[in-house]
């Protein structure tokens, strides 16, 4: 696939985006508007500095918009078969509202996805920089009746 894209005009740098990637990125291009990763922070060890290479690399406006397995239908699906072999986080927006604003930035939208039998696609923006969209509050209102802590518990 790699090699299909950089047969056109893309630009493919195939390595994990980490703070020195983002760096790197970032003196090459200049800074971005829009950072997109499709279901690779769940299998990330360390969340928080993907996060952080984001930031290094984002406009002041940039967006980031991370898609991963949706805790919340992962609980209400039973989807047990996918948290043994497979993620080493499950998010939900609350969770992805903790992790971001521990970098300064804040979820503005999200919407769920079908894959992985149901995944959460989160946009996040510096803190202060876009208006939240109204449906974070039944995402907040559902993860609040369906993922309290002890319905995690028993779950595990």
């Amino acid at each position: 696939m790699v090699e299909i894209a950089r047969s056109g005009v893309l630009q493919v740098h195939n390595e994990f985006f980490t703070e020195v990637t983002s760096l790197s990125r970032r003196e090459e291009y200049g800074l971005a508007d829009i950072v997109v990763a499709r279901h690779c922070l769940t299998h990330n060890e360390f969340p928080h500095e993907m996060i952080k290479a984001a930031h290094l690399i984002l406009s002041n406006d940039g967006a980031m918009a991370i898609a991963n397995a949706y805790a919340l239908n992962t609980v209400m699906n039973g989807g047990i078969d996918r948290t043994y072999h497979e993620h080493m986080y499950y998010y939900s927006v609350s969770s992805c509202s903790v992790l971001w604003e521990l970098r300064g930035s804040e979820i503005v939208d999200a919407t769920v996805g079908m894959v992985h039998g149901g995944s959460i696609i989160v946009v996040a923006k510096r803190i202060g920089r876009a208006n939240k969209n109204n449906n974070l509050m039944i995402f907040e209102e559902l993860e609040d009746i369906y993922l309290p802590d002890h319905s995690i518990k028993e779950f595990s």
